[in-house]
């Protein structure tokens, strides 16, 4: 009998992490990314907007995309900080802080992978919801 039982847990259990959102994301260099993640930075580097936050996505592949985070995203004196994700039922959250210190870095640029897709996908700078300069898709 607690043999059943236990296995009824385990089962359980099993269940339902099956239906968990997944996601990832690591800190990629430029150079280690393919030439349409390439294109898209080239072409964001390129816009002379005066209002730009220096927050930008692009959907690679299914379930993979990029978020590029440049020195227009730093307040005077700031540095860049981390990233952390959390999702819920239909969204995916990207919080993005910054450092007192100061970074010499130019940008970040974090690859994400999902187990599935997302609805909607918000933007946080300091705990404060803001909104992606641009979003590029690949068009394959």
């Amino acid at each position: 009998m607690k043999r059943l039982f236990l296995l009824v847990i385990v089962i359980s259990s099993l269940l339902a992490s099956c239906g968990e959102n997944t996601v990832s994301y690591r800190e990629v260099p430029q150079e280690k990314v393919n030439e349409n993640v390439k294109i898209f930075i080239q072409s964001v580097q390129g816009i002379q907007d005066q209002g730009r936050n220096g927050i930008y996505k692009y959907y690679d592949k299914e379930n993979i995309q990029y978020l590029y985070v440049t020195q227009d995203f730093l307040a005077d004196g700031k540095g860049f900080g981390g990233l952390d994700i959390e999702t819920d039922a239909d969204s995916m959250h990207l919080y993005l802080k910054e450092s007192e210190e100061p970074t010499e870095d130019t940008y970040r640029l974090y690859r994400i992978e999902s187990n599935r897709e997302f609805t909607y996908s918000k933007i946080y700078k300091n705990g404060e919801e803001t909104y992606f300069g641009t979003i590029g898709v690949r068009g394959d």
